[in-house]
């Protein structure tokens, strides 16, 4: 199934984008029926998700979604763990998640990732995506993520790459800076008593064309939205193939605790 499509089994549907646009609306048939064979179209959500999904560790077990934001990672994988923490500060998001959450191994939380309150070592898995950029003492949350990473376990994240395109406008996005390159994950790691096994970068400049176009549909037509979507995510899934390791945007690393 498409990476969303779980949202097809709720009633009501609430998203946001990076720039605060809601998405609310009761799920009808159609809805259902575009979640089912689309799943969430948004270019870049789907581009990131496809970096975090094959990098799932099959030994997960005990899962920490930091940020969770729509919770659609949570609600993916929820059936290959075996239990799920998902935490975020933004209480409007929590309540949602809440109120549609059927699975009974996952918990939403309203939670500071400066001030993570779990024991060390508690999770062998972590998901941390789009999240750290949105944080002034970032440095502090990725201790305290990796604080609470289990020994030999996983922690996977995405946020935004240091390029020209973000350092014009990063604040457009609410973030407090412009990214992140290879050298300042590898810094943090080194302090934190982590190692990077893998970066990889994404959302080159030809892509990002794509997803302003798929964006713009989703304002005015979702219907649109979603028959354009494939095309277009073929296409940014092409320009990366050819382009993005020296034309990225957005970067993904794999880390383990040493």
């Amino acid at each position: 199934m498409p990476f969303g499509s779980v949202f097809r089994t709720f009633d009501y549907v609430s998203l946001t984008t990076a720039d605060g646009i809601d998405f609310n609306f009761e799920n009808n048939f159609t809805s259902r029926l575009g979640f089912r064979l689309v799943g969430i179209p948004h270019i870049s959500m789907r581009l990131r998700s496809r970096k975090i999904r094959k990098n799932v560790p099959t030994t997960a077990t005990h899962m920490f979604d930091a940020g969770f934001g729509s919770g659609v990672y949570s609600f993916t994988l929820a059936g290959k763990v075996k239990s799920i923490i998902a935490v975020d500060v933004e209480k409007k998001k929590i309540e949602y998640a809440k109120s549609v959450n059927y699975f009974k191994n996952i918990s939403f939380q309203e939670m500071d990732l400066t001030k993570l309150t779990f024991d060390d070592s508690a999770f062998d898995f972590i998901i941390c995506s789009e999240v750290l950029e949105h944080i002034k003492n970032h440095s502090v949350a990725f201790s305290e993520l990796a604080r609470v990473l289990k020994k030999g376990g996983t922690m996977l994240i995405t946020v935004p790459y240091d390029s020209k395109k973000n350092r014009h406008e990063y604040t457009k996005w609410g973030h407090e800076r412009p990214g992140y390159t290879e050298n300042d994950m590898q810094e943090l790691c080194l302090k934190n008593g982590l190692t990077l096994v893998k970066s990889e970068g994404w959302s080159s400049n030809s892509a990002e064309k794509a997803f302003e176009l798929n964006y713009r549909m989703a304002q005015k037509n979702r219907v649109m939205c979603g028959l354009s979507f494939y095309p277009l995510y073929m296409f940014a899934l092409l320009s990366d193939f050819l382009k993005a390791q020296h034309d990225k945007n957005e970067i993904f690393f794999k880390l383990t605790k040493n």
